[in-house]
């Protein structure tokens, strides 16, 4: 069990404010939890102890105090705790926010960089963000609802066809966050993850311009589909990427990943094959 609570997809291990509020509600209503447990089984063991024992307190006292006015002052409090941490959560207007489009489909992520006008990056599967800046994301769905979740980086947000919804967050260091959906959305489900990269601020536009200008020589086949991100995962940067544990191309190497190739392209030449599957594999 304590396996669940390691990285890289634990909300115990924070890499940003969001992520970091949500863990210390969490340690509090714990902390809170064991100390009622504890409360109960003296009150308990104590009860059993003089059960022959002819009783002097008023029952009633002990209904309305410990079933009560106790359980009520306990949610008071939680509740409390709750709404302030989710008012700090919420993507309030503020100064030089980052503006990144998540838009999920069946069983992938789209990620777009509307800041940057008509020369926009278009990537999928890699969300690339400013370590140390906030960075709003506006999340939507092509097709059935979805969930984006970055435990590491804030808690989790509906992705629904037809609406907008903006989760803030910010990591605190340059790193790879991995995201997960986290509604189930088809047969698919298992393999519908993302990864965040986070880049120094002095390496963030950098990182932009070169998605942006990339044009990797990809076979006519893929390019059909893939070359504009929008009916299928985009090809920007995928020579660079690390596929996330779950993405069916994270264990594929070799002959396995280039009969993968044939299935999906269609009718390839062997060249064209092994250039397709050279592209895939430089992201390992």
């Amino acid at each position: 069990m304590l396996g669940g609570c390691a990285a890289p997809l634990s909300t115990l291990e924070p890499g940003g404010p969001s992520a970091r509020a949500i863990a210390v509600l969490w340690w509090v209503m714990l902390a809170g939890a064991a100390a009622i447990t504890a409360l109960v089984a003296v009150l308990l063991a104590l009860a059993w102890r003089r059960r022959h024992a002819a009783s002097t307190v008023n029952a009633a006292r002990w209904i309305v105090g410990g079933g009560l006015l106790f359980p009520l002052g306990v949610l008071g409090v939680l509740t409390a705790a709750a709404l302030i941490v989710g008012e700090r959560l919420l993507p309030h207007p503020a100064p030089e926010v980052v503006t990144v489009e998540a838009r999920a489909h069946q069983f992938w992520w789209r990620f777009t960089h509307p800041d940057l006008g008509a020369g926009r990056a278009v990537t999928a599967t890699e969300l690339h963000i400013p370590a140390g800046r906030d960075v709003d994301v506006r999340i939507t769905s092509a097709d059935v609802i979805h969930s984006f979740w970055v435990p590491q980086l804030a808690g989790k947000l509906d992705a629904v066809p037809g609406f907008e919804n903006v989760l803030r967050i910010r990591a605190a260091a340059p790193g790879r966050y991995q995201g997960r959906c986290a509604e189930f959305c088809g047969v698919g489900h298992a393999a519908n993850v993302f990864t965040v990269v986070a880049h120094p601020p002095e390496e963030y536009a950098a990182t932009l311009a070169r998605l942006r200008s990339e044009a990797a020589p990809w076979p006519a086949n893929c390019a059909a589909c893939h070359a504009d991100g929008t009916g299928a995962p985009g090809l920007a940067g995928v020579s660079a990427r690390a596929w996330p544990p779950g993405h069916p191309l994270h264990a594929l190497s070799g002959e396995a990943l280039r009969a993968w190739v044939r299935l999906h392209a269609g009718p390839l030449t062997e060249a064209e094959t092994e250039q397709a599957a050279a592209l895939l594999e430089g992201g390992r």
